[in-house]
């Protein structure tokens, strides 16, 4: 936050939004603090933190997108005038990275690192059959738009497949969702307990696969 303190505003939007909200704005940590106080000014805070990571030039700039394609994806939010299910799309974040490199392109220093999964972490409860329909559509969805640009060697743009986890890193990932309390193994089945076994065990399991790992401590929770 204190590194956000030292970056000056520099869009013009900025200035203008600055003026008519009445709220002194003078560097992007100004701007992420009313977003996190302000309910109702945050949408605009959001909008202007976006565009003035891209104008950061003092600084390395990384924004990173976990489940992107969960931007593809229906959403358990409803219309409240109409009833009817908004999609994710219709979201204002969703709005404001149509793609990777469409705000990549527009940094002066940094750049856009996007998640992609066959399965989302978030999906709205639908059937087997239709999820099913799902995944078969949106796997690589995401991104699409960007994937002539990646074939043929546009600058920047690169799709990298995630090799499955080290035993060192399935050790780090298993410590973690206990620390956070996502996964409460029982018995023997602890890392407390017998760290090499239990690292084993869920490597037999899963193939130490970032996806299968996550859905098997899902499941044992």
């Amino acid at each position: 936050e204190d590194a956000l303190l030292e970056l000056p505003l520099k869009r013009p939007e900025s200035a203008s939004f600055s003026d008519e909200s009445g709220v002194r704005l003078d560097t992007l940590g100004d701007v992420v603090q009313l977003g996190a106080t302000d309910e109702a000014l945050a949408p605009h805070a959001l909008v202007l933190t976006l565009r003035e990571l891209c104008e950061v030039e003092q600084r390395p700039v990384a924004i990173i997108v976990d489940d992107a394609n969960a931007f593809e994806h229906g959403t358990v939010f409803s219309d409240p005038s109409t009833m009817l299910p908004l999609e994710a799309s219709q979201f204002l974040l969703s709005q404001l990275m149509p793609s990777p490199v469409a705000v990549g392109a527009q940094m002066k220093r940094g750049l856009v690192v996007c998640a992609e999964s066959a399965t989302c972490t978030f999906q709205p409860s639908v059937s087997k059959r239709l999820k099913k329909r799902q995944r078969q559509r949106l796997r690589g969805a995401w991104g699409a738009r960007d994937a002539a640009s990646a074939v043929h060697g546009a600058a920047g743009v690169a799709r990298i497949s995630v090799p499955n986890f080290s035993p060192q890193e399935l050790e780090s990932v298993l410590n973690y969702y206990i620390h956070t309390g996502a996964w409460r193994p029982m018995g023997d089945f602890s890392l407390e307990h017998s760290s090499k076994a239990a690292v084993n065990h869920v490597h037999m399991l899963t193939a130490s696969n970032g996806e299968h790992v996550r859905r098997l401590c899902t499941q044992l929770a």
